[in-house]
Parts: structure tokens; C-alpha cells; sequence
């Protein structure tokens, strides 16, 4: 077994970037020419399949790349990203509208009071 990531080795981690950057490119394509495609991407937390947070950034900044085809704002299109906490680039921090840390969950206990 390959000693990297501090002794962890998740071959799936490989994957991670293929994915985002297949998905990227469709994206793309679509603002570029009239393709069959929602212009709407969906990332859910590309962390939790091993790449490390150094890698995962530089691949998440090229999601900017999208932007460059927009001419004129004539396409719109919309990309949500759902990741660990700081784990996306420091420009990215304006765009962060939510952000789940220390006792705030999404899903919250309902205590009902009883009425008589």
C-alpha cells in the first residue's frame, strides 16, 4: 500500500477531480453552444472521497473557469458547492452563505409543548 496522504491511500480520491472537471466541461460546452444541458451544477461534499484539501481547492478555483464563457451574463447558470468548512478558496469566502459549526445542524430536534 502507498505510503501518501499521512498513511492514508483512498484510490477513489483520483476520481474526484476527473468528475468535477467532466462536469465542469459540460457546464462549459453549454454556455458556449445551445447543448442539452440545466446549466446548474451540484457539488456535494467532494471531500469525503480522500483528496486532500490542498488538491480540492486548486480544482474547485477553476470552477471560475465557467464565468469566461458567460458572455455578457446572456447565460445564466448556477453552481452549489456544498464542502467542509474552509475548504474552498479564499475568494470563494463571499459567496459562502451558510455554514454549519458547533451546535447549529441542519436538522433540529422539534420539542412540541403539550397543550390541554
Amino acid at each position: 500500500m502507498p505510503h501518501i496522504n499521512m498513511g492514508q491511500y483512498r484510490e477513489r480520491s483520483a476520481s474526484v477531480p476527473k468528475r468535477l472537471m467532466y462536469f465542469l466541461t459540460l457546464l462549459i460546452e453549454s454556455l458556449k453552444n445551445d447543448i442539452n444541458f440545466p446549466r446548474f451544477l451540484m457539488i456535494d461534499t467532494p471531500n469525503k472521497e480522500g483528496i486532500d484539501k490542498d488538491n480540492l481547492i486548486k480544482n474547485i478555483a477553476l470552477l471560475t473557469e465557467a464565468d469566461k464563457y458567460n458572455y455578457e451574463n446572456k447565460c445564466p447558470f448556477q453552481i452549489i458547492l456544498t464542502t467542509g468548512i474552509d475548504t474552498y478558496p479564499e475568494d470563494y469566502k463571499k459567496f459562502v452563505f451558510f455554514k454549519l459549526e458547533g451546535e447549529k445542524y441542519l436538522l433540529q430536534e422539534n420539542i412540541l409543548e403539550e397543550k390541554c
